[in-house]
Parts: structure tokens; sequence; C-alpha cells
């Protein structure tokens, strides 16, 4: 049997990230894991975001483009990259040394099943690199089941960068959606799981994350929060049979970001359906 050694193409999107992105470009070029590639998207930056990418030479692929938002630089990058597996670094993050190859031996071990992404713990940090949190998914993300990575998913505890993402899942499936400025990675991550690709958790942490006041999240505060309105409402129609027929404790917590986003009414009305259903499956099915 062939070993198993595919192409990693590590992406980088940057837009005016002059001050972090030497760091994260350093943590990808580094990697103890050798058979990788990294692509840097510049995203129409007008501070030196250039001249710090172009001065790795050929250590890196490196594309430019107008301002389009990160959804425009990701798809740029997934579709120029090379690599079976995909993983992504944000221009302010960094990966532990050992990331993709942690990864890659992960994959080994689960036969390398080709719809598998791995995702992984994480550390927040501040602008000085200091630890502010450790975000450890082990108390939340039980097993590496559907109705589990669709209740962290709903929580947003899932960090798009700890994932290795096979590239054909990107072709066969979708894209990011170009439209959204603060949700595209969720919106893609409920597509892979309702399509089948099993997220599975590796309780290592492998990316360290910058937590800044210039994150979209923070800048974007109303877009995000009607775009979050709006994703979860559709992930409802998207798996109204999970959330239909899942246990009462995981649905709690589907509840509570349900209601978190101003979708109190739709959950009560799954709430009344979860009775019906446990009201007539004790009459067919008595124990």
């Amino acid at each position: 049997m062939q070993e198993f050694n595919p192409l990693v193409s590590i992406v980088i999107p940057v837009y005016n990230g002059s001050n972090f992105l030497r760091s994260a470009i350093d943590s990808a070029i580094n990697q103890t894991y050798k058979n990788i590639e990294v692509i840097v998207v510049n995203d129409g930056s007008t501070d030196d975001t250039d001249k710090i990418a172009k001065s790795y030479g050929n250590k890196i692929r490196y594309f430019t483009k107008e301002n389009g938002g990160v959804a425009t630089a990701l798809n740029l990058a997934i579709k120029e990259a090379k690599g079976e597996y995909i993983s992504w670094l944000s221009h302010d993050d960094f990966y532990s040394e050992n990331k993709i190859e942690m990864q890659i031996n992960k994959l080994r071990e689960l036969n390398c099943n080709p719809k598998i992404i791995l995702f992984s713990d994480y550390a927040g940090l501040d602008e000085d690199n200091n630890v502010i949190k450790k975000v450890e998914l082990a108390d939340i993300f039980k097993e590496n089941s559907r109705i589990e990575i669709l209740k962290l998913l709903n929580m947003a505890y899932l960090h798009g960068c700890t994932l290795l993402i096979p590239k054909i899942a990107f072709e066969q499936i979708s894209y990011f959606d170009v439209k959204l400025k603060t949700t595209q990675d969720y919106a893609l991550w409920f597509k892979f799981v309702k399509k089948g690709y099993i997220f599975y958790h590796m309780s290592e942490i492998l990316v360290y994350s910058r937590w800044h006041d210039n994150q979209d999240t923070r800048t974007k505060v109303v877009t995000h929060k009607k775009e979050q309105k709006k994703l979860h409402r559709k992930v409802v129609l998207m798996f109204f049979k999970d959330y239909l027929f899942c246990y009462d404790q995981d649905y709690v917590q589907i509840h509570v970001c349900l209601v978190r986003n101003d979708l109190k009414i739709i959950s009560e009305i799954l709430r009344f359906l979860r009775k019906i259903v446990r009201k007539y499956r004790k009459i067919f099915y008595p124990k």
C-alpha cells in the first residue's frame, strides 16, 4: 500500500495584515510536515502587505486582487491550490509547528477516509501573544457524530483555521459564499455536514488565534447579527429531522442558540413538534 503523504495547501487570505502576516507565513512554511505549499492572497491591501509577502520569494505562491472580502480571497486560493487538502490560516493567527503533521497522522489512523474533516482545540491570544483562553472542546464535543457537530456549530465554538479539509469537498459541494461578510465559514461547514462529511475532533491545541478589535465579527457587529439570524433560520430547515429527533439534552443547547439569534418562535414550534413526536412514539412503540 502506498504511503499516505498528500500535498497540503495552506491558504492565507490577507487584507492590511502587515502587523501579523510575517508570523502567520513563518508558522506555515516551518511546518514539520514538509509536503506543503503556502498560498498567500492579498485582498487589495493598502499597507505593507505586498512588500512582506514578496520578501518570501518562491517559498510561497503569491496572488494579488482587488478588495472583495475574505470569502473571495479564500476561493481564489483554494481554486489555485494544488494540494489534496486545504488548511486555512488567517493572517493574524499562527499554527503550532506540527499542526499539519499531527493531522496527517490522524488521517492515517482513520484509514485516510476521504469524507473526514479534522478540527482541533485552539488558544486565544491578545495582540502581545499572551494566552487569554484555551478553547478545549472535549467538554462540549462528546463524540464524532452529526448532532454533536451541529451543536458545536450552533454554539460557534469551531475555529475554521483548525480544520483540514479535502479539496474535493469544495469542488463537489461549494466554495465560500462571497455575499456573506462574517458567516461565510459557518455557512459552508453546515453544508459539509449536510452532505455527509464527518467532522473529527483532535484534542490538541494546534492553532493560536489573536483576538483583537479589528476582526470582522467586531467591526461589523450589525452585519454579523443579521447574517447569523438568517443562517440559523436556514439551518433549521436543513437539519429539521436532526433537531426534531435528537435527545432533549442536545436540543437544549440548540434552543439556546436559536433564542440568542432572535429565533425563539421557531424554536418553540420545534419544541412543540418534539412533544408530539414523543407522544406518538409511546403509542406506536410502547416499552
